[in-house]
């Protein structure tokens, strides 16, 4: 049995509550015990609620134009506050300003403001991963366009 693009994005989807393309993305601290230990930690989510670990699946099609508002609610003062998005794989030809690495192609986005990463996926399908940057990095995440 094969089956197509659009319903195997559409089941992972179902089975970690993808996002996208247009969505607010919040990154919170949150405790969390990966190895057993309890630490905060640096998460993403559509809501501040349902920020976890990995992040939630951004979802779109080729050619779709995304509009993810980051949002940085961090709270932990024991760490840096400070965050971006990094994209990986994406050809961001005339929107390399939204790639994410602070101080080499945008100004950090500072807690309590946020930053609207938008981008054209033209001509890109696949699998991609985005992160954090900065000093206090979230665990990776996926994106994945059809």
């Amino acid at each position: 049995m094969r089956f197509s693009t659009s319903l195997y994005l559409a089941l992972i989807s179902t089975a970690y509550a993808a996002i996208g393309p247009s969505t607010n993305l919040l990154i919170v601290n949150k405790v969390v015990s990966p190895d057993g230990f309890n630490r905060t930690g640096v998460l993403a989510g559509s809501t501040a609620a349902s920020a976890g670990f990995p992040g939630p699946l951004i979802t779109g099609n080729t050619g779709a134009t995304f509009n993810l508002n980051v949002i940085d609610q961090l709270t932990n003062t024991s760490m840096r506050r400070d965050t971006s998005i990094h994209w990986h794989g994406f050809f961001q030809k005339g929107t390399q300003f939204m790639d994410g690495p602070v101080g080499v192609s945008q100004c950090p986005i500072v807690p309590g403001n946020s930053f609207m990463y938008q981008f054209t996926a033209a001509n890109q399908a696949g699998t991609f991963w985005y992160h954090s940057h900065l000093c206090t990095s979230a665990p990776g995440k996926k994106l994945a366009i059809a």
